[in-house]
């Protein structure tokens, strides 16, 4: 990697995270928590690895009803995705191994067991939790596996770990089970020295019902969206019915900052068809950006929803574009999966 790469990334607010040598420091609010530290990782000067997954054998007989979960990391974790898996998939010793060599995928993850965290781009120490009674549901003889984008961009060698904590309900305690979706936009085309607005207008309706086999139904109860140093909001609103346009979250935070936010009241999108999703992205640069890591750009958001269906969402392809005064807009239609979910 270049360093004149590095430097960008550096200007552009992708600083080392803050180095903590303390272990999760917020009390267990659950009557039970188990803790892990995954394995020692050292990355030398300037490198970036995508495909390190990282994992852990709970060792859980019953299934785990999952309130919160926190992450803390000693530096470089630019980004982690958090998966449970049957122990049967992916057996491999516990600790860090290539994900491509071992042909690991998201969505083979989150379907073989299912989805339980995702870390805010350059946050040393975040927690997801949900509301009281809201949980995830690991089941039994479960490994976690986290695949993780690891990034060092200074001189010096980085020696880091994470450690995760999982909040564990009682099932007496347990109201509502939720299931994954995800929104992407993989197209991305952000001109040098332009602003950008790319935008999906994702029906989901369809799709519920025939999944589902019942009319459309939906809350919302968590969204955390992604991007990199490029990246200046986030805007998730309703899509169609007498609600379209209305914003149901809109984020202005800069990477560093942890985005998940848990709705006070979870997001009834009865009445609606889908959920229309915007990333904003100004390249300050003197090259194009498209999709990628290092000085590329991202458009991901990772929500949970009470629904009878789970969703991979994701716009492949542009097939407008325009101009909003000084903001350049580009759109397309979104390819939508959707899967049963059975917790």
């Amino acid at each position: 990697m270049k360093l004149r790469r590095w430097a960008f990334f550096l200007l552009a607010g992708c600083a080392p995270t803050v180095v903590l040598d303390e272990t999760p420091t917020q009390d267990c609010l659950a009557p039970r928590c188990l803790e892990h530290k995954l394995a020692d990782y050292a990355i030398g000067p300037y490198e970036e690895f995508e495909n390190v997954c990282m994992s852990w054998t709970i060792g859980n007989d019953g299934p785990l009803a999952v309130n919160a979960v926190t992450a803390i990391n000693d530096g470089a974790f630019h980004h982690s995705n958090w998966f449970w898996v049957p122990e049967s998939q992916w057996d491999l010793p516990d600790g860090a191994w290539d994900c491509n060599d071992n042909d690991f995928t998201e969505l083979g993850a989150a379907l073989a067991g299912g989805v339980i965290f995702a870390q805010s781009t350059q946050v040393a120490e975040e927690t997801q939790r949900f509301l009281p009674g809201v949980v995830t549901e690991v089941g039994p003889n479960a490994r976690i596996v986290a695949w993780t984008h690891l990034l060092n961009p200074t001189g010096e060698t980085v020696e880091t770990s994470m450690t995760v904590r999982l909040d564990i309900l009682d099932e007496s305690e347990v109201i509502t089970r939720l299931a994954p979706i995800r929104l992407t936009y993989f197209d991305l085309d952000i001109p040098a020295g332009a602003d950008t607005d790319h935008r999906g207008q994702c029906s989901m309706e369809n799709m519920f019902e025939s999944v589902a086999g019942h009319e459309y139904d939906i809350k919302l109860h968590y969204a955390l969206s992604h991007f990199h140093g490029l990246g200046t909001g986030f805007r998730l609103s309703a899509l169609g019915g007498e609600r379209d346009g209305e914003v149901l979250l809109l984020q202005e935070d800069a990477i560093g900052h942890a985005l998940g936010n848990t709705f006070e009241v979870p997001i009834d999108l009865k009445g609606t068809t889908g959920l229309d999703f915007s990333c904003y992205h100004r390249n300050n640069t003197d090259e194009d950006v498209g999709w990628g890591i290092g000085d590329q750009e991202m458009c991901v958001m990772l929500g949970f929803i009470e629904s009878d269906v789970q969703f991979d969402v994701n716009v492949r392809e542009t097939l407008e574009v325009g101009e909003d005064g000084e903001v350049l807009t580009r759109s397309g239609d979104c390819s939508v999966l959707g899967f049963p979910f059975r917790p």
